[in-house]
Formats: structure tokens, C-alpha cells, sequence
């Protein structure tokens, strides 16, 4: 167990901040700054909210590499890119592969907001397109005592919620966000 954390919007949270608002979320791994991300998320939901929406996102990999060229899949799994860790990090730059296999599943670091020259890549637009195309997700609504695991390869990302974000705290939607991995081995596969 890497991080247990409440996920709840608080006022004057930032759009960067997934845990602490309400608004829609982009796809992106959990851990994408670290330098060995989380294997799986669970998000178990306490409280769904109260008007609907806000559905938990996770990226069908299988439907993207199917759509996607071989070239473009080996420029993926082949080309050095680079992230820039947020502002509470230090806004450092660390090289990554994007497109990764473990034990023969696909894993995705994929966080476009932080990844450097993301919008003038090729590469990386075509991505984008894919990541943007509305099939290629699955949307799972939690409800009350629901749990969604996931394989953290596969970005995941939050729809938009129906309706204002409730005044008081307790109406307001609540999930409890766990990542995990391996106690051995799962490191390995993080070697540039």
C-alpha cells in the first residue's frame, strides 16, 4: 500500500488537484511523477453525488493500440520522453517510456499536462485523439459501497458531475483513493 487519501472537492482547490475538486478530471496514471508509479488504483465511493455524474473513467487500452499504427505503437514503446513534475515537486524533468509491457499488459504514463512538448509531438497528438475519442473509455458510476480496481497502466480520469458541488460537507461526493504495488520486483520494470 503506497497511499491511502480521502477524495473530496474543498473550496479554492486547484484544477491540478484530482483529490481535492469537482470538476472533470483529464486521463492520467496514478503516480505519474514518480519514479515507480503504482501497479493498481482502487476508488471505493462513501458518497456518490447527489445529482449524478462524476463517473470514474479508465482509458480501453486494447481499443487504442488496436486503432493505433504499428509505427506510432513503436515510437510509443521506443522514443525518450519527458516529464516535468509539478510545482510542489520542483518542476524537474525526468526522462520515461510511454508505453511499457509487464508480464505482456500495456502499461500507459500518461499525464498530458506535464509531459514536455506534448502539444507539438506527433506522436503525442495522435495519442491525444485517441485518448479524446469517447469509445475508447470505459465509465463506470460508483455507487454507495461500490469499489472500481484498475490496472494503473490504463489512464483513468473522472466525468463531469450533474448539478453544483453541495454547500455542506457531508452531502458532497466522497471517495477513498488506495494505490498498491508489489513488495518486490515491480521496480524492474521502471529501468530506462
Amino acid at each position: 500500500n503506497n497511499a491511502v487519501t480521502e477524495v473530496i472537492a474543498y473550496a479554492g482547490s486547484t484544477r491540478e488537484s484530482h483529490s481535492k475538486n469537482d470538476l472533470p478530471a483529464p486521463p492520467h496514471i496514478a503516480g505519474f511523477f514518480e519514479k515507480i508509479p503504482p501497479r493498481n488504483c482502487y476508488f471505493a465511493c462513501i458518497r456518490p453525488h447527489p445529482f449524478g455524474g462524476g463517473e470514474t473513467g479508465v482509458l480501453n487500452l486494447e481499443s487504442i493500440l488496436e486503432k493505433a499504427s504499428s509505427a506510432l505503437i513503436d515510437e510509443w514503446e521506443n522514443k525518450t520522453y519527458y516529464l516535468r513534475t509539478s510545482k510542489r515537486l520542483g518542476n524537474q524533468i525526468h526522462p520515461f517510456k510511454l508505453l511499457i509491457y509487464i508480464e505482456g499488459l500495456p502499461f500507459l504514463r500518461y499525464r498530458r499536462e506535464y509531459t514536455e512538448g506534448f502539444d507539438s509531438d506527433p506522436s503525442l497528438l495522435e495519442l491525444k485523439k485517441l485518448v479524446s475519442d469517447p469509445d475508447n473509455h470505459y465509465k463506470v458510476l460508483l455507487g454507495a459501497d461500490e469499489i472500481i480496481i484498475h490496472w494503473n497502466g490504463a489512464p483513468h480520469s473522472r466525468f463531469s458531475q450533474v448539478g453544483a458541488t453541495p454547500e455542506e460537507e457531508s452531502k458532497r461526493r466522497k471517495l477513498i483513493r488506495c494505490r498498491t504495488q508489489p513488495n518486490y520486483g515491480w521496480e524492474s520494470h521502471f529501468q530506462n
